[in-house]
């Protein structure tokens, strides 16, 4: 007989002896579910409700560091290489646009250059011009390839080093190709100017007196560089003018009267004279002092201002005639002279 079956039977004998006995019975029976309980298990009763959310964890280890990138030096010389490609690319279309107009109008002033060349005074003025250089010539070819350079040790791409490297690169392209292009169009103006003074009425005495001829350049606006109106004599076989005496000062200014433009009231030009600010006087050409001077105001202290210019009105009549001193640079033309004409 097995444990369990000797259990059974004890309990069942207990219970008939009760109920036989006519006993109070509870007692018995909690003591025997007691000890059936330590003996017998029944199937597990339902799931409780769910219990509160637990605490977060612990944060966990930091994991192993990965292997550093390798600098891919290549691209970033292409990257580099295609931004300063974007950047120049308008820079540069307008560089050989100006390059090709400049040589274009070179050519038309070599033309005239080899017109000019048969006048008697050809040989005298190649003496003072030089001609404007001509278009550039063709890019040579490319050189060899040079050796690979030893492989670098492996290393960071260092992003904002990257990103500096490349500002720093188009804005040093763009640099040289700005100043190209400036001077580029600065001597396209020249030439254009000169040209322009070539293609001008063509006679060189436009007034005669004592043996001399003389003719003026007398441009509406500020726009004649003393460098261009010196050409426009030259080209002419002339010389800037001087002022001898007062019979030769008006028949200057009846010249450059002549010349005024319509829209403009009075011309402000170049003579061939100098101011030496030492002895307060104003020279000729060989260093002598002018034998004659009417100073349109009185001269500037400026030291730079060693050239003379002469002021004629349109209005004969207008008192705001004479000479003074100026700089080198610009005005409105010149006053040429040839003598033993």
């Amino acid at each position: 007989m097995s444990h369990l079956e000797l259990i059974i039977l004890v309990t069942c004998f207990v219970l008939v002896s009760c109920f036989a006995n006519n006993m109070v019975c509870r007692p018995v029976e909690d003591a025997c579910a007691d000890d059936m309980r330590q003996h017998l298990h029944g199937p597990p009763g339902k799931l409780g409700p769910r219990g509160e959310k637990g605490n977060k964890g612990e944060t966990g280890l930091p994991g192993v560091k990965g292997h550093d990138g390798l600098v891919n030096q290549s691209r970033i010389q292409e990257n580099i290489k295609q931004e300063v490609e974007s950047a120049t690319r308008e820079l540069t279309q307008r560089l050989e646009s100006t390059e090709s107009k400049l040589g274009d109008v070179s050519a038309v002033l070599r033309i005239l250059l080899e017109e000019k060349s048969e006048d008697a005074c050809a040989d005298d003025r190649r003496q003072h011009l030089h001609g404007p250089p001509g278009k550039l010539g063709p890019k040579g070819s490319k050189g060899e390839t040079g050796l690979p350079g030893v492989k670098g040790h492996e290393g960071f791409v260092n992003h904002t080093r990257t990103h500096e490297t490349i500002k720093q690169e188009v804005e040093s392209a763009t640099r040289e190709l700005t100043q190209r292009l400036e001077s580029t169009e600065s001597k396209l103006d020249d030439v254009r100017a000169i040209l322009g003074i070539l293609l001008e009425d063509k006679s060189e005495c436009k007034v005669k007196y004592e043996g001399t001829c003389y003719r003026a350049l007398v441009h509406p606006k500020y726009d004649v560089k003393y460098s261009n109106a010196l050409s426009f004599c030259r080209m002419h076989g002339m010389e800037p003018a001087e002022i001898p005496s007062e019979s030769h000062y008006y028949k200057i200014m009846e010249c450059v009267r002549a010349e005024i433009p319509s829209e403009a009231s009075y011309a402000d030009i170049f003579t061939g004279m100098t101011y030496n600010h030492s002895a307060r006087d104003v020279t000729l050409s060989d260093g002598t002092s002018a034998p004659f001077v009417k100073l349109y105001r009185n001269p500037s202290s400026s030291t730079a201002k060693v050239g003379m210019a002469i002021v004629v009105r349109s209005d004969v009549s207008h008192q705001g005639h004479g000479m003074y001193n100026v700089y080198s640079t610009t005005l409105q033309g010149i006053v040429c002279q040839k003598k033993n004409c």
